[in-house]
C-alpha cells in the first residue's frame, strides 16, 4: 500500500488495504461488474459505486501527480526550483491550487506586463507598493527611466500590478468563491448564428454540427438566473445551444463585488496608500477585467458544465433503477435467484409493486451444495412473502439452479408448484 491508497481510502469509505485490492483488479485488467460480482473476497464486498468512486479518485490523484512532476521538472531546467517553492507545490492537495502557484512561472506570450518590465518599470511598481514617504508622482518622476514619458511610466506599472494580481493564488481563490456563490448563469441570442463558440476557438476545434434549430433555444435567448441554482438539464441545454453557435453564454459575478476584493487585496499588499487611490483602483480594474474575469469565467463554466453532467447522469441512473426494479412478471410477488457457484445464489423477495421485501443467499450447488438447508430457505421465503412465482437468472450454474429450482418442488399456500421462469 502506498500514499495513494490511503487517500482514496479518506475519500470512499473503505480501508487502504480495500483500495489497493481494487487498484490491483483493475490494473490486471477486471471491469467493475466483474471486480463487483466475482471478486468479492478480494475487495471486502465492495459495491459497484464505491468501486467506481475508488477509480474515478485514482484516476485524479494520478492525475494530480503527473502534472505535480511535470511542472518541477520543468521549474528544475528552467533553474527557478527554490525549496520554498518545491515544498509549496509538493503540499498542493488539488489540481486548482498546484495550477495557481505554477502560474506566475508558466511560460506564455509576453505580455503587456513583461513589456513594462523591459523597459525597466519593475523598480516603480515595487515602490508604488514599498515607498510609503513619497507621492507617487514623485516616484514616477524620479524612477521614470529616460526613454519614457510619465504617463509610459505609470501605465506600465499599472499593468506590472494587475498582472501581479492577477496571478495571486489567494486572490484567485477568493475571486472563486465568489463565482460560486454568486455567479450568475446568463444566455442571450448569438450575434451571428453557426459562428464558433469561444470555448471551440480557443481549443481550434470544429464546431459541432448543429443538431437542433434556433427555434429549440429560443426561451434561452435572454437567459438569467444564479449558476448554483440552475438545473442540469437547463445549464446542459444553454451550454449546448452555445457551442452549436445559436446562444451567446457568460457566467460572472456581480462586478462591484468583485473589484471590490480586488482592491481591498492590493491594499492589504502595501501600507503606501496616500494618493495611490487612482492608480491602484485602475490596475484592480484593469487586473478583474482583462485577466481574471476571463480566466476565472471559464473555470467556472467548466465547473458548471461537469456538475450539470453529474446531476443528468444521477437523475438518468435514477430513472434507470426504477424501471428496472419495475414489477418483472406484472402485479404479483415474485422470488428472484441470481445463480452463484462458489459465492452463492443470490436471492431477493420482491412484492406486487416490486418493493424490495427481504434478500438472502443460499447454496445449493458445488462446491457447497448445501441443498436441504438451501430448499427449507427457498420454501419458507416464498411462503412467508406469497410469492407467485420464481424468477432464475442466466448467470453462472443459471441451468444448475433452476433444475434444483423444479427439483424441490416449492409449492404456494395450496399446494400447487409455484412456476419457475
Amino acid at each position: 500500500m502506498n500514499q495513494i491508497d490511503h487517500l482514496i481510502a479518506n475519500e470512499c469509505a473503505a480501508s487502504a488495504s480495500q483500495v489497493a485490492a481494487v487498484r490491483a483488479l483493475y490494473a490486471e485488467g477486471g471491469t467493475v461488474p466483474f471486480i463487483a460480482r466475482y471478486r468479492k473476497e478480494r475487495t471486502g464486498n465492495l459495491d459497484e459505486t464505491v468501486l467506481r468512486a475508488i477509480l474515478a479518485a485514482e484516476h485524479r490523484l494520478t492525475q494530480l501527480e503527473e502534472r505535480r512532476q511535470a511542472i518541477l521538472a520543468n521549474l528544475g531546467k528552467r533553474a527557478l526550483l527554490t525549496p520554498e517553492l518545491e515544498s509549496a507545490i509538493g503540499a498542493a492537495p488539488t489540481r486548482t491550487e498546484l495550477e495557481d502557484i505554477y502560474l506566475p512561472y508558466k511560460q506564455r506570450t509576453k505580455t503587456r506586463a513583461d513589456r513594462a518590465r523591459e523597459a525597466g518599470l519593475q523598480p516603480l511598481a515595487d515602490a508604488l507598493l514599498t515607498d510609503t514617504g513619497a507621492a507617487p508622482q514623485e516616484l514616477v518622476k524620479r524612477l521614470c527611466p529616460p526613454e519614457l514619458s510619465v504617463t509610459q511610466a505609470e501605465a506600465g506599472a499599472r499593468d506590472i500590478l494587475a498582472e501581479t494580481l492577477s496571478v495571486d493564488p489567494e486572490l484567485r481563490a477568493r475571486l472563486r468563491q465568489l463565482f460560486v456563490e454568486q455567479g450568475a448563469l446568463a444566455s442571450s441570442r448569438a450575434r451571428k448564428r453557426g459562428t464558433q463558440s469561444a470555448r471551440h476557438r480557443s481549443t481550434g476545434a470544429e464546431t459541432p454540427k448543429p443538431r437542433h434549430g434556433a427555434e429549440t433555444y429560443r426561451d434561452y435567448e435572454a437567459w438569467r438566473e444564479p449558476a448554483r441554482r440552475a438545473p442540469s438539464h437547463r445549464v446542459l441545454a444553454i451550454l449546448r445551444g452555445a457551442e452549436e453557435g445559436h446562444l451567446s453564454v457568460s457566467l460572472k459575478p456581480p462586478e462591484p463585488a468583485a473589484l471590490r476584493i480586488v482592491t481591498e487585496h492590493l491594499y492589504r499588499r502595501t501600507s503606501a496608500r496616500n494618493g495611490r487611490e487612482a492608480i491602484f483602483r485602475t490596475a484592480a480594474l484593469d487586473a478583474w477585467k482583462r485577466l481574471l474575469a476571463p480566466s476565472l469565467e471559464r473555470e467556472a463554466l467548466a465547473a458548471v458544465r461537469t456538475r450539470a453532467a453529474t446531476e443528468a447522469r444521477g437523475v438518468f441512473q435514477k430513472n434507470l433503477t426504477a424501471l428496472l426494479l419495475a414489477p418483472p412478471y406484472g402485479a404479483r410477488p415474485v422470488l428472484a435467484l441470481d445463480p452463484g457457484l462458489r459465492t452463492g445464489c443470490k436471492l431477493a423477495c420482491l412484492g406486487a409493486a416490486g418493493e424490495v421485501l427481504e434478500v438472502g443467499v443460499i447454496y445449493p450447488l458445488p462446491p457447497h451444495s448445501r441443498r436441504s438447508e438451501s430448499a427449507d430457505l427457498l420454501s419458507r421465503l416464498c411462503r412467508k412473502h406469497a410469492a407467485a412465482v420464481i424468477a432464475v437468472g442466466d448467470g453462472t450454474g443459471g441451468r444448475e439452479t433452476e433444475q434444483f429450482v423444479r427439483e424441490v418442488g416449492v409449492t404456494d399456500g395450496e399446494g400447487t408448484p409455484l412456476p419457475v421462469i
